[in-house]
């Protein structure tokens, strides 16, 4: 709970802690990488779906909790999976895979991104990747999507072609706004500067 701040004027969690299976038991411990400690911003939708379950817990416990054992152990993986993922998974119906695991919710977070046109560096810190190159490694497939999009939109801003002069370079209408814009002299040094 101490890393979760729902009252806060953007929400958002903090990736801190990890939970990790040392010497027969789950303990907290530093995350995978240094990239791993990172804040993630989280959606108005969500914040509604995690306030009952964090109201009247303190600062020290778990958002989400084994039902069975010591009371205030922390649901983990193997246990949630067992008791209630596998159960969702079937209740979802037609068109979610059986096979679909916990860690393609994460998958799934980063194509929406991705097809959405958000920044590969904006998907990479919210993964914890140490940069945009595992990113692109890992969704690069998913970008071809967004290029095809962003030469639409390129090719929908550039203006129709009308001819090619003597020289075969392409002759363009300016438009209005174009037409006031100062003649650019390659000849003035100043010019070369700018």
């Amino acid at each position: 709970m101490r890393h979760l701040h729902l009252d806060a004027d953007r929400p958002y969690v903090d990736i801190r802690l990890a939970l990790k299976w040392r010497g027969r038991k789950w303990t907290l411990g530093r995350p995978k990488t240094r990239s791993s400690i990172r804040r993630i911003l989280l959606p108005a939708k969500l914040v509604q779906v995690l306030r009952p379950l964090v109201e009247g817990k303190g600062s020290e416990d778990y958002v989400f909790n084994m039902v069975e054992g010591r009371p205030g152990d922390p649901l983990h993986h193997g246990n949630f999976h067992k008791r209630y993922w596998t159960e969702a998974v079937a209740a979802a119906g037609v068109g979610v895979p059986t096979a679909i695991r916990i860690h393609d919710l994460r998958h799934t977070h980063a194509a929406w991104l991705l097809c959405a046109g958000e920044a590969p560096i904006v998907v990479a810190k919210r993964l914890g990747h140490s940069s945009t190159t595992t990113t692109q490694d890992v969704y690069g497939h998913i970008t071809t999507e967004s290029d095809d999009r962003a030469t639409t939109i390129v090719d929908g801003l550039l203006p129709d072609v009308l001819a090619r002069d003597e020289q075969g370079a392409t002759v363009v209408t300016l438009t209005p706004a174009e037409e006031q814009m100062p003649e650019f002299d390659i000849d003035d040094a100043d010019d070369l500067a700018a």
